[in-house]
């Protein structure tokens, strides 16, 4: 699941990236953040990706990296000029530089051109992500699902975004999660909060949903959505094997069949007809002897789980 979480977290930090360039806009020069943290975190990503990026897309990280650093640090030290200019004119008062650097940052021209610059760069990085992971089936979900929580969590940590979120704000937020598997969106459903007091509280509860689902991420070598798989004679799943100890005319064998033929659904399968035998008692010790999934029985239909 290496490519997936590396979609997950290019998503994220593209998110991040964006909050740490707008951070030069807030007016308090020590709140700051620097982007070369995110940028590295990103070329990590990346290098597990790389056998998907080509020439042109290598050569863009490159140059627009270098871009968006020089811009953000003359964001930056065009803030502190603005805020040596207007110290300058109150006599150095804070409370009265504090209230009319508001104003500034609306009529400033200049500072108005960082800000376009910024954003056009922030654009450039995300097309550049989206190209290389956004659009592909395998990891275009959990590119999804980073870039949308992380756009929530630093919406609502910048005051950018209010609570209660609405129904379409939640519908953003499982977009890519709806697009997985049923097993899977199971397996993510439990990171995502069921309440939260404010929008502080909110915020820091998704980003634990973002590094919840990076730890499960992190520790699945076979893929979330992996499924038995029955050769007539061995179980395997996630490279454990067990040989079955039975004979072909063994009552377990047809519904075994049956459930690899389907590819094992998430619902359950009716009985294939034919089907001789106490299918109840064969399931029991099925069950019993063998640890590679467990089957049960409900009205002539078999289902199945880890």
């Amino acid at each position: 699941m290496k490519e997936e979480l590396a979609a997950l977290q290019l998503g994220y930090l593209g998110q991040e990236l964006r909050s740490r360039q707008q951070s030069a806009w807030h007016g308090v020069l020590h709140t700051v953040k620097e982007v070369e943290p995110c940028l590295h975190e990103i070329d990590e990503a990346l290098s597990l990706l790389s056998r998907r990026m080509n020439d042109y897309q290598r050569a863009q990280v490159v140059e627009v990296w270098e871009r968006v650093v020089a811009r953000h640090n003359g964001a930056c030290r065009h803030l502190a000029q603005v805020w040596m200019d207007l110290f300058a004119q109150v006599g150095e008062d804070p409370e009265e530089a504090r209230r009319r650097l508001a104003d500034c940052i609306v009529s400033d021209e200049t500072m108005e051109a960082w800000k376009t610059w910024q954003e056009e760069d922030w654009r450039e990085v995300h097309y550049l992500l989206q190209g290389i992971v956004a659009f592909d089936e395998k990891c275009g979900p959990w590119f999804d699902i980073g870039d949308h929580l992380g756009d929530v969590v630093f919406q609502l940590l910048d005051s950018r975004l209010a609570v209660p979120l609405s129904p379409q704000q939640w519908d953003y937020l499982y977009a890519g999660v709806d697009r997985l598997p049923l097993r899977v969106q199971r397996r993510l459903g439990v990171f995502f909060p069921q309440g939260y007091n404010d929008a502080h509280h909110l915020a820091r509860q998704l980003a634990g949903t973002f590094h919840g689902i990076c730890n499960l991420l992190a520790g699945e070598d076979h893929g979330l959505d992996a499924v038995r798989k029955w050769d007539g004679t061995n179980l395997v799943y996630r490279n454990r094997r067990e040989m079955l100890r039975v004979t072909r005319n063994s009552v377990i064998v047809p519904v075994l069949d049956e459930l690899e033929r389907q590819k094992w659904p998430e619902k359950p399968v009716a009985l294939p007809p034919g089907v001789k035998g106490d299918v109840k008692q064969a399931i029991y010790n099925f069950n019993r002897q063998y640890q590679v999934v467990s089957l049960s029985l409900a009205a002539s239909q078999v289902g199945w789980r880890p």
